[in-house]
């Protein structure tokens, strides 16, 4: 059994296994090293599931996600308005973000969100609530990073290189950051899916960064 074999056999027990995806017609494909996941799914809470449950999977370095939401019979899908009304509301009553100038747009379950926030991590904050909106079948995200007060590159890159030292130690050692203007990318290579995750979340969490690439590669 040749290696892609196995993986696909692996990632279709997981996936199939996990009781919070319901999903239809799922095929593995594998294209340049890259795992490619096809098929339905019940909700976009589903297709993170799915997407983590093949990242978990040992030899998996690149995923594309191409799985849709594709809502359970029975279900009775809110219209496009009273969507952007309820996502919109739940903003308002977050308290990360319910000061931030954030609209919105819905055309068939799409979500567009839109605006300015002050930090990179309430522009994640507002995906995962509009993820979580009853009715969301897709989710862009266009709001802009405007931050308060401007960072220096050298000082973010400093503090996002001690925060990663401290918590990965010599795992980090073949990390590269490349920072313009607060936008940063990640190159190198990571151990294992911890790194890779923790590499961004402490990259995401860094007072200054205003949005992230990540080509980091997974060796294990």
């Amino acid at each position: 059994m040749s290696s892609n074999q196995e993986l696909k056999q692996q990632i279709e027990y997981r996936v199939l296994g996990d009781t919070r995806i319901r999903a239809k017609n799922l095929t593995v494909e594998f294209q340049n090293n890259r795992v490619i996941i096809k098929g339905t799914v019940q909700s976009i809470a589903a297709r993170d599931a799915a997407e983590s449950d093949v990242w978990a999977v040992k030899g998996v370095k690149h995923i594309e996600n191409r799985l849709q939401v594709e809502f359970p019979l029975g279900y009775i899908k809110p219209t496009d308005q009273t969507l952007k009304e309820n996502l919109l509301q739940q903003i308002a009553l977050d308290p990360d973000l319910y000061q931030e100038n954030i609209t919105c747009e819905v055309s068939d379950g799409k979500v567009l969100l839109q605006g300015a926030v002050g930090q990179l991590f309430k522009k994640f904050r507002a995906t995962t609530i509009a993820k979580q909106t009853g009715g969301a079948t897709e989710i862009k995200n266009s709001i802009a990073v405007v931050p308060t007060r401007s960072i220096e590159d050298r000082k973010i890159a400093h503090t996002i290189t001690h925060h990663l030292q401290r918590v990965l130690g010599e795992k980090v050692n073949n990390i590269a950051l490349e920072i313009e203007n607060g936008h940063v990318i990640l190159n190198g290579t990571v151990p294992d899916l911890h790194s890779f995750e923790t590499t961004e979340d402490i990259t995401r969490y860094t007072e200054g960064v205003l949005d992230i690439a990540n080509n980091m590669v997974i060796l294990s």
